[in-house]
């Protein structure tokens, strides 16, 4: 019988660790691969980046041979992880099929870290012969437990940029005297903003946010020599994420030189878009409505970033939302985490490995 193997990921962006255990099907006990080398069978893991302050999880004593999680990050979030693992495809368990696998590393966190990339660049995918991948994210906004997906692009591309323009300082009395870098930052801001409103066709989606202007003096009567603008492009499009970098590069430039101020731009291309596969959409939403009936399956298009996206750019899969209610959105200083969600997470993830994985 042919194997298909399945990685499942909740997107845990708060910790900066990375527990990979593996799920396999379709092998019988006699067939079942040694551990690779390096790989142990843990009978305790670990699961914060601060044990002492987050506690210790125990596996199940006599770990079956046929069950597998992969949870990407930790803290109290690993319960997505943990909790659908115990009683996981249990046919599987009784039969003895496949092996626990555990691997424990840190990994980037969040908007920006990276981790997603990391585990592929590391040879995830090759080393446990992944099929499809599949992952689950938080929603604020949306009612506790309800899923929402679509398939095609979900999440934006998000790249940076910093720039560094430059002037001449001087004393705010005499600005005749000096090259204000203030006033051509202020132009470049709003200038900005005339991509996405007048370059980017109206159909498509663009985001152009300046989030940090900071100039090299806090002074009331100092013109600064230098002023600081960070930010962030969002894009759905790969056509469209050419054509804001082309025009932000011009853009700022030729702001500045209007101004008598050199600019000096760094862009970087960051996460790349999370694009679901149209049948592993189907395939999610379908154990999505079991679980939750109602299952909004053209939900728009979120333009935050996320590094699944790497790991679906190596195979198809797909990834879906899970509503946490009302509240304040992530990233906010005042989310919150509603628990209430975790049976419905748990639940997804292991009806997904049920239907997908041949018994």
């Amino acid at each position: 019988m042919p194997r298909r193997t399945l990685l499942t990921l909740p997107a845990l962006g708060a910790a900066a660790v990375g527990l990979t255990v593996l799920v396999r099907g379709g092998v019988g006990p006699e067939e079942v691969p040694p551990m690779p080398e390096g790989v142990r069978e843990p009978q305790r893991h670990d699961y914060g980046s601060d044990p002492s302050q987050f506690g210790e999880l125990t596996l199940p004593a006599g770990l079956p041979r046929g069950v597998a999680v992969v949870v990407h990050g930790g803290f109290w979030k690993t319960a997505y992880g943990i909790e659908y693992a115990r009683p996981l495809v249990p046919s599987l368990v009784e039969q003895g099929w496949a092996t626990w696998a555990i691997e424990y590393r840190r990994v980037g966190k969040g908007e920006g870290g990276g981790g997603g990339n990391v585990m592929v660049e590391e040879g995830l995918m090759e080393r446990w012969s992944i099929d499809e991948v599949y992952g689950l994210h938080n929603m604020p906004g949306h009612p506790v437990g309800a899923f929402a997906i679509r398939g095609g692009p979900l999440l934006a591309a998000a790249d940076e940029f910093d720039i560094i323009i430059t002037g001449q300082g001087g004393h705010a009395a005499a600005p005749h005297e000096a090259i204000d870098t203030n006033l051509a930052a202020a132009h470049v801001v709003v200038a900005l903003q005339s991509i996405a409103a007048r370059n980017v066709d109206p159909i498509k989606n663009a985001v152009v946010s300046v989030c940090t202007l900071r100039s090299d003096t806090d002074s009331h009567n100092v013109l600064p020599q230098t002023v600081r603008l960070r930010g962030t492009v969002r894009t759905l499009d790969a056509g469209i994420r050419d054509l804001v970098q082309d025009r932000l590069e011009a853009v700022v430039a030729h702001t500045c030189a209007a101004h008598q101020c050199t600019a000096d731009i760094v862009y970087a291309r960051g996460y790349p878009i999370t694009v679901n596969a149209d049948a592993n959409t189907a395939y999610a939403a379908d154990v999505a409505e079991n679980i939750a009936p109602g299952v909004d399956r053209d939900t728009p298009p979120i333009m935050a970033g996320e590094d699944f996206s790497y790991m679906l750019n190596q195979r198809p899969g797909a990834y879906i939302m899970l509503g946490n209610g009302d509240g304040p959105t992530v990233h906010h200083p005042m989310y919150n985490f509603n628990d209430d969600a975790i049976p419905a997470g748990c639940s997804w993830f292991a009806e997904m490995i049920e239907t997908r994985l041949p018994a």
